[in-house]
């Protein structure tokens, strides 16, 4: 029962945490993206849920050791934002916080993994 909790205790921490942790990395002044008028509006929101699903899953399996897995989230990810990477200031405003968020996502499932295993 205490491993349930301490999951769940994990979860919680990478991916609402790591939401907290990357959105104030992404809004530091050389990161920060200018207004491109494109009228989407506001995508932060849909990226924060993006992000809950990302880490989630990435998580997931690297408790579970499919790390090779991994590649194919953040394939699927890449392919939906496509287009927009051709533009730098985006695609390194992009790498960061994805590279920020699989980072947690990952440490998070090798901790649990090393936990339980005791």
């Amino acid at each position: 029962m205490r491993w349930a909790l301490l999951v769940a205790v994990v979860y919680g921490y990478v991916v609402l945490g790591g939401s907290v942790l990357v959105r104030k990395v992404l809004d530091l002044e050389v990161l920060r993206l200018p207004d491109s008028g494109d009228g989407y509006g506001d995508t932060r929101q849909a990226g924060r849920y993006i992000g809950f699903l990302e880490r989630a899953v990435i998580l997931t399996l690297a408790l579970a050791g499919g790390f090779t897995s991994i590649g194919f989230v953040l394939t699927a990810k890449s392919i939906a934002q496509y287009k927009e990477l051709e533009n730098r200031d985006f695609a390194e405003y992009y790498l960061v916080g994805t590279l920020l968020s699989t980072l947690l996502a990952i440490l998070g499932g090798l901790f649990l993994k090393s936990v339980l295993k005791t």
